[in-house]
């Protein structure tokens, strides 16, 4: 689910604000020619929302395993949430519970192979 919404905010912000590639296209067409004289808090939020859209797939094949109880779901997981440790702080806190649900020994006889 945060898969999905996280993909849906990431678009909605790329329509609003504007994506990577046509903030620096902007900035290169200004006349300076000088592509890194845009503002922190574009770059930053810009690299947050195509980082959010790309984290989208895999987190929802992600939690299509976990719902199945996928014995590769649980090595996927590890990574996405290694992966969502860089969207503070709502990917952050989510990363940080999904190993510790993940990683508890009573999830163990859940994913094992049948």
């Amino acid at each position: 689910m945060f898969g999905v919404f996280g993909a849906l905010l990431a678009l909605v912000g790329m329509a609003l604000f504007g994506s990577p590639i046509a903030l620096m296209i902007d900035a290169t067409q200004a006349g300076t020619g000088e592509s890194l004289n845009l503002p922190l808090v574009e770059i930053f939020g810009s690299v947050l929302m195509l980082l959010a859209l790309v984290l989208a797939i895999p987190m929802v094949a992600t939690g299509v395993g976990l719902r199945r109880f996928r014995p590769w779901s649980r090595d996927l997981t590890m990574v996405v949430c290694a992966l969502m440790l860089a969207e503070f702080p709502f990917g952050t806190f989510l990363a940080v519970y999904g190993f510790w649900v993940v990683l508890s020994p009573e999830v163990d006889p859940l994913f094992s192979p049948r």
